[in-house]
């Protein structure tokens, strides 16, 4: 007997939240849902934009968040190596006739030639 008063009971209590939600009050009038729907959507809307603004203010905060590690780390960095093309060349080895060889007489090493060409077999 207990059991289908107590369902009877939670029955009633949801059809009473359900049509809580549509009506504002009981016996309110036509005008007044209408004006209570509108309200209910004007503090929707302003709650999302509230939440908007928070979005945009945490989106403002990381980004400059972002911009100081950045620079954080660019100061972190080693200083970069000179570039090649501003340094001075290294000195270059004077260029000897010859390749360095010590040079001949002309013509001292042409009658060595021709007398080793003309020996007797």
């Amino acid at each position: 007997m207990m059991r289908p008063l107590l369902l009877a009971a939670g029955l009633a209590l949801i059809a009473g939240a359900a049509r809580a939600q549509v009506e504002p009050w009981p016996g309110a009038s036509e005008f007044d849902r209408h004006r209570y729907d509108a309200d209910r959507n004007l503090q929707a809307m302003e709650q999302r934009r509230r939440d908007a603004d928070l979005r945009q203010a945490e989106a403002a905060r990381s980004h400059a968040a972002s911009r100081t590690a950045a620079a954080r780390v660019e100061a972190a960095r080693l200083p970069a190596l000179p570039y090649p093309g501003s340094r001075q060349p290294a000195p270059v080895a004077p260029v000897r006739p010859n390749g360095g060889f010590p040079t001949s007489p002309p013509g001292g090493d042409v009658g060595q030639i021709d007398a080793w060409l003309g020996r007797p077999d």
